[in-house]
């Protein structure tokens, strides 16, 4: 108690001062360090497998589709170390989806399964490539 009424009581006032300009600088320096909060990733950047499970159960419920297989390649892969962040103003963050289903060989069937896949996905036509599935033997 003695040192704290001796700096206050200091007739110049400059401890005073010296020592809130100190606390202020150690503030500052300490106040970035605390918002260090990393940004969060949806559920679909982190698990996108869900992405294709939900694609291949909605194609195989279109007439005509039958069974569907859905793989989809991200701009960003998780062997880079990245979650497949998406820039702002890019699109989807998907690179190509491939689907291979038992009614890929039939035009309109195929068109089906594209127009399904650029609204659930909202990735560009040319990304998208539909196959047929070959018979089980």
């Amino acid at each position: 108690m003695r040192i704290i009424d001796k700096i206050f009581r200091d007739k110049k006032g400059n401890t005073v001062i010296y020592l809130l300009l100190t606390v202020g600088v150690i503030l500052l320096a300490l106040g970035g360090s605390f918002n260090t909060k990393a940004p969060q990733k949806t559920a679909e950047e982190v698990f996108p497998q869900d992405k294709e499970q939900r694609l291949q159960s909605i194609l195989s419920h279109i007439d005509g589709v039958g069974e569907a297989e859905v793989m989809i390649s991200f701009e960003k892969d998780e062997d880079d170390g990245l979650l497949f962040s998406q820039k702002s103003g890019e699109g989807s963050g998907v690179k190509g989806v491939v689907i291979v289903a038992d009614g890929g060989e039939t035009a309109k069937i195929r068109e089906k399964i594209i127009r399904a896949t650029k609204a659930a996905l909202g990735v560009e036509t040319h990304k998208i490539e539909v196959f047929e599935r070959k018979e089980k033997q």
